[in-house]
């Protein structure tokens, strides 16, 4: 049944239908999730995944473990299929804050020449006697980095290559530079970086320091090391001080990646010095789980601009440009026949060259482009989770009784594009009465300041009741999920986006109506079909005392029959009433006769409701005749629907 746009399903991993973005997944009833382990060979993987190991080096020691491959059910090695992280803590011996060398430097990687650089004392720095650090390795199964520009990637802080805009994943755009410059201060030990492209013989390896004042990577040791594993990625290692009171966090981070990843596997193991601290947590991969779509590189808005970029896309292009070629190359959604306009507003000439614009340019440029009507930009640039992937994410993790969600069409704020996806689940063990909000931006989860965010103020004012749903009873879960070219944070934290993002939060409660709408006739269907099992079960429980009552009933009817004969009764009575005094019925007798009635009825009902509820195009069944010669059939004429109808002999004679 579709109803609005809504698509009511229950997608299987065997056989799924396509779905548009206008489409509403929703699916009550839900099944046990399918997953897959990583020791499962015959899975074709299709992901860049990353795994995590993270070593609790004690207070005052910090070693470095060779890195550890995943191992299939077969005994070969995996790299890169999920995300693993392993925390092992232990009292660490006094190294004086210097990690050594592994034994293996790199995954898939022996032994290969090593060029060391002498590092000053001031650099290492001097680890806290009284604080706890931690070693964190991330690899990953990425496209790798070229060896020579490893130094530049890693260790130049605010550098980069783009000229477009596109979505990209993180909030703040440092990464690993970020972790290298935590590492800096707060340990002085340098990070450790392999990776290796494609094909590639050797793995790259180097061990970089930063020299924070200069902006500019200081390389320590620098090498070649064999792939004998034909082995693609990246690896880093950092020694970094830290808090494992935060385990919560982490664990509540890693779960929300899992709902909006259910193509990623994820595992989380701490091993603790007492066993009874230990622990691990799972997060399998859905197999029908789909890649995102990759995000395209697009020129900038108008609307998105300011004159620093102006000025900065006037000096990347030709002197000899001329003006309609700048406007139309540089931006998108500039026409040539708007960029004509845009030359006379200016009252310049659209073949003037860039080199002889005036200083104003860009001032009166930006001015203009705010005045004046611009097409709206492209979705393409933008890489959503997608609304089934959210839909399987929730079932997996979340095990609600309803679930559906919601992608909304490309809008736009402040010039730049934005896609909400939202979901709403109800029911759910680990869930809690009330609304529960989890929070995404650019598919990143958003874990604190949840009370200022746009989407937990929208979920707070949405008028739930409208559709049979109790904010304050039922189990309710609200997933939001903002893809953008430019997120629209608040505070330098970015952890939440504001209120005032007016766009934003219309676009949320717009999907947010959509996925309730869906809900609200499950919510409907399921009510009535609770109040027929109250009633039977009811009934059911009356049955006992009944039975007996009417045994009793019959048994003195039977009785008073051999003295005095009743009147009115049929052949049919005087059966049962024999059947009585025999012993043929008994209480029991009566008890499943009862029963079969009950259960009679109630299917009888659920099936007129069915037949009154159902939509008229469910209700078409689909027809098939064979075509017979018009000649052989005398009596018969065609109407307009191509029924057959039979005709009488007067109505052929006319």
């Amino acid at each position: 049944m579709q109803t609005e746009g809504a698509a009511l399903s229950a997608p299987k991993a065997a056989a799924r239908t396509e779905r548009t973005a206008r489409d509403v997944v929703v699916e009550n009833d839900v099944d046990e999730p399918v997953v897959v382990e990583i020791g499962e060979t015959n899975v074709e993987w299709q992901i860049n995944a990353c795994r995590i190991n993270v070593t609790d080096s004690g207070k005052s020691g910090i070693r470095v473990d060779p890195p550890q491959s995943v191992h299939a059910a077969d005994g070969s090695e995996e790299l890169g299929r999920g995300v693993t992280v392993e925390i092992e803590e232990e009292k660490g011996g006094d190294t004086g804050g210097q990690s050594s060398q592994s034994s293996q430097p790199g995954p898939g990687a022996s032994g290969s020449a090593v060029r060391k650089a002498s590092v000053s004392k001031a650099s290492r720095g001097t680890p806290n006697k009284k604080a706890r650090y931690y070693e964190i390795a991330v690899t990953d199964n990425g496209s790798g980095m070229e060896h020579a520009a490893i130094p530049q990637l890693l260790g130049v802080v605010l550098s980069g290559t783009k000229y477009g805009v596109k979505q990209t994943r993180g909030k703040f755009g440092l990464g690993a530079k970020m972790a290298l410059i935590w590492a800096k201060s707060s340990t002085g030990v340098p990070i450790e970086v392999y990776s290796a492209t494609e094909g590639a013989a050797t793995v790259s390896y180097y061990k970089l320091d930063i020299d924070i004042e200069r902006n500019r990577p200081h390389v320590v040791e620098e090498g070649q090391l064999e792939n004998t594993q034909k082995w693609r990625g990246t690896k880093l290692v950092v020694t970094i001080e830290g808090s494992w009171k935060y385990q919560k966090r982490i664990l509540e981070y890693m779960r929300m990646m899992a709902i909006l990843t259910p193509y990623a596997w994820f595992r989380f193991a701490y091993t603790g010095v007492r066993k009874e601290t230990s622990f691990e947590v799972q997060y399998p991969r859905r197999v029908n789980a789909e890649l995102p779509r990759a995000a395209v590189e697009v020129k900038h808005h108008p609307r998105s601009l300011n004159l620093v970029l102006i000025d900065k896309l006037l000096a990347q292009v030709k002197p000899s440009t001329a003006l309609k070629k700048f406007l139309t190359s540089e931006f998108s959604s500039v026409s040539a026949a708007l960029a004509r306009k845009i030359a006379e507003e200016l009252h310049l000439d659209p073949a003037t060259k860039v080199s002889q614009l005036p200083p104003e340019f860009g001032h009166h440029l930006l001015q203009l482009f705010r005045e004046i009507r611009i097409p709206e930009p492209s979705g393409d640039c933008l890489s959503p989770a997608g609304q089934y992937n959210l839909f399987l994410g929730i079932k997996k993790e979340i095990k609600p009784t309803l679930v559906a969600t919601y992608q909304e069409r490309a809008h736009v704020y402040e010039g730049h594009p934005f896609i909400v996806e939202v979901g709403v689940s109800i029911g759910g063990e680990s869930m809690e009465p009330g609304v529960t909000v989890y929070r995404y931006a650019n598919r990143i989860p958003l874990l604190f300041e949840p009370g200022n965010d746009v989407a937990t103020i929208t979920a707070r004012e949405f008028k739930w009741s409208t559709y049979k749903i109790r904010p304050t009873l039922d189990k309710i879960g609200v997933f939001v999920s903002i893809v953008s070219t430019h997120i629209p944070f608040k505070g330098t934290g970015k952890e939440y986006i504001g209120n005032d993002a007016t766009p934003i939060k219309a676009a949320i409660k717009a999907a947010l109506r959509k996925c309730c709408i869906s809900l609200k006739k499950k919510i409907a269907t399921r009510g009535v079909d609770k109040a027929k099992v109250d009633r039977k079960r009811k009934l059911a429980k009356f049955i006992p005392d009944v039975s007996r009552a009417m045994h009793g009933m019959l048994a003195t009817m039977a009785d008073e029959r051999a003295t005095k004969k009743p009147r009115g009764l049929s052949a049919a009575d005087d059966a049962l009433l024999d059947a009585v005094a025999s012993g043929a019925v008994t209480v029991g007798t009566l008890e499943t006769k009862l029963r079969t009635h009950i259960d009679k009825a109630d299917a009888e009902g659920a099936f007129q409701f069915v037949a009154k509820n159902v939509s008229r195009k469910s209700e078409a069944v689909p027809l098939s005749f064979r075509p017979v010669p018009l000649d052989s059939l005398p009596d018969v004429a065609f109407s307009k629907r191509g029924l057959v109808l039979r005709l009488s002999s007067q109505l052929r004679a006319e």
